[in-house]
């Protein structure tokens, strides 16, 4: 069990290594035990040993918390900008804008009428498409965000089974729009999907 679970590890940090160069770190983690209602982004404090740790440099969280259930708007905050995530319809549950400042995303399942929408997304941002992917490897669940010419970011459970907190590995160049997007989704999605 150690074996496979060393081996995991391995291939994870080698396989981040080779596709993120000039990367930041940010970490999400659950405010509250079980439930998906409020998230905490905080900065890499390995880089900047000074920062206070403690101080969560953004959030995500339910924009009507106390309906049950009612996980169709969510407000988010990121350093100075404010925005807000939510349903495009109604009707599909899986499609969603995200709107941060004067930035406007829409994310959809990659493919139409596609069962599992945790696996394959698409990000459109200023009239590019990106490609957020899903794959499981022994207890993690690895989101990697990419266009054509280059992974942006990697997103991954810390902890084997626990999806509680979650590091993502960030290209320096990536805008902060897809890398609030790519923690929702994967957020999200990894809590109201199998496991």
């Amino acid at each position: 069990m150690q074996n496979a679970l060393f081996k995991v590890c391995i291939f994870i940090f080698f396989h981040i290594g080779i596709c993120l160069h000039g990367q930041q770190k940010f970490f999400l983690s659950q405010s509250y035990n079980n439930s998906i209602s409020e998230w905490e982004i905080y900065p890499d404090t390995l880089k900047n040993p000074e920062d206070d740790y403690l101080t969560a440099i953004g959030t995500i969280q339910v924009r009507w918390p106390f309906e049950k259930d009612n996980y169709s708007e969510w407000q988010i905050r990121f350093g100075d900008k404010t925005g807000s995530i939510r349903q495009r319809w109604n009707n599909k549950s899986n499609e969603w804008e995200m709107r941060l400042g004067e930035s406007y995303l829409y994310l959809s399942p990659k493919w139409p009428n596609q069962m599992d929408a945790s696996d394959d997304w698409l990000i459109q941002f200023k009239d590019k498409n990106y490609s957020l992917e899903l794959s499981r490897e022994n207890g993690f669940k690895i989101y990697t965000l990419s266009d054509l010419e280059s992974t942006y970011a990697e997103i991954y459970n810390e902890f084997f089974m626990e999806f509680t907190d979650f590091i993502c590995e960030v290209n320096q160049s990536t805008p902060e729009e897809l890398v609030l997007s790519m923690l929702f989704l994967s957020m999200y999605y990894t809590h109201l999907t199998p496991r």
